[in-house]
């Protein structure tokens, strides 16, 4: 079995996939848009958010199989969404499906199956129809009509042909898979492989919330109406400054709003995997009210760094919840946000209880039972079909 995947820009359940196939030598290739491999004495002539990307890019620890397309194109991209908040990421996504694709024809005869995901599968599935070469197709978001119910767009209608093309559909929570029922064309090539938890627990944390000093509340993702924003700045809002130290990581739509109104929090625009764990490891809670998600990775990374984290049913956490080892609420709700806040804030013995648990739930679910669950799921699906 050999598999190429393709992905722009390689997060953490990307670097995942490519590991489960590694390990077991049925990894062909990984296009991506940039991987770093320079020797960091040459990191010197970067400016200092290149440098982070360029460190978050890099793949030291999984493959050497990678194909880089758009290099140029990738560091400009970012250069402009530093200084002029244009992304881009829709034409790096096609830019790479066109080459994927072109890369399937001359290797045809070498591949079983191409893994590519929401966004940038369309040409690589053509090309992999005719030649009887597998469409694996991961969604790592809940269904787009879920959350995004105006008029269909041609981006909206690439992703219902690139679901239509696929030969399995890979979500990663119950939430996720039922986002699908409104469309039973779909339902019987859904597959939930839940995400893993890091492997580096930390179990050493030491720095529990005692109601003494304020309660350290981290928010990380985009600052979008997807994610919640809305409902978190009228929860908090009602919380007396003084109880609170806020974080919040990320960027979008209402990074302005939020810092008129909590002119006092930290705010940080983006960092690299590692350092979001660490920022994680200072911090007491994590806030994801969000209204649709496929997981939201940052609930595993925030819980094994003994978080307590609140989330909405909405997201992977309606899977992970146990009674102990979080928060779990409804979505659209300010007064569960904000009593379940409040109720840290009264109880830290809670707060501590609740990331202990946590703890416990990552140590048993890392991203090594994930790459065992995946790579028997893509052997018996691309063996069946």
């Amino acid at each position: 079995m050999k598999v190429i995947i393709s992905h722009p820009t390689g997060n953490q359940n990307v670097r995942n996939t490519i590991k489960s196939l590694q390990e077991r030598n049925h990894l062909f290739c990984f296009v991506t848009s940039l991987s770093f491999s320079i020797k960091k004495k040459f990191l010197i002539f970067f400016p200092k958010f290149i440098k982070e990307h360029l460190n978050r890019r890099s793949y030291k620890n999984y493959t050497k199989k990678i194909i880089n397309t758009s290099v140029l194109f990738e560091i400009m991209r970012l250069s402009i969404l530093k200084f002029f908040k244009i992304n881009g990421i829709d034409k790096l996504y096609k830019d790479i499906d066109f080459f994927t694709a072109k890369y399937i024809a001359k290797n045809k005869e070498s591949l079983d199956a191409i893994y590519a995901y929401e966004d940038g599968a369309l040409e690589s599935f053509k090309e992999a129809k005719k030649h009887n070469i597998k469409c694996i197709y991961e969604q790592p978001t809940a269904y787009w009509r879920v959350h995004d119910k105006n008029t269909e767009s041609e981006k909206k209608m690439r992703k219902e042909s690139e679901l239509k093309l696929a030969d399995i559909i890979i979500v990663a929570s119950s939430w996720a898979a039922k986002s699908f029922d409104r469309s039973s064309q779909y339902k019987s090539k859904i597959h939930i492989v839940p995400y893993g938890f890091p492997e580096k627990v930390n179990i050493n944390r030491n720095n529990w919330y005692n109601g003494i000093r304020p309660l350290k509340v981290l928010f990380a993702g985009q600052f979008t109406d997807r994610k919640g924003i809305p409902f978190l700045i009228k929860a908090l809002a009602k919380i007396p400054k003084n109880l609170l130290e806020l974080t919040f990581l990320g960027r979008g739509p209402y990074e302005k709003e939020l810092k008129q109104k909590f002119s006092n929090a930290r705010f940080i625009s983006s960092a690299p995997h590692e350092q979001v764990l660490k920022i994680m490891g200072k911090n007491d809670v994590l806030i994801m009210p969000s209204l649709a998600e496929g997981f939201g990775l940052v609930i595993s990374e925030a819980m094994s760094q003994g978080m307590t984290v609140i989330a909405t049913a909405n997201t992977a956490l309606n899977d992970i919840y146990n009674g102990h080892n979080s928060v779990l609420i409804p979505a659209k709700n300010v007064n569960k946000i904000h009593e379940s806040i409040l109720s840290l804030i009264k109880n830290p013995k809670k707060a501590k209880a609740i990331g202990l648990s946590a703890l416990q739930y990552s140590k048993k679910n890392s991203w090594v039972e994930y790459r065992i669950k995946l790579h028997k799921l893509l052997q018996s699906c691309i063996r069946k079909h």
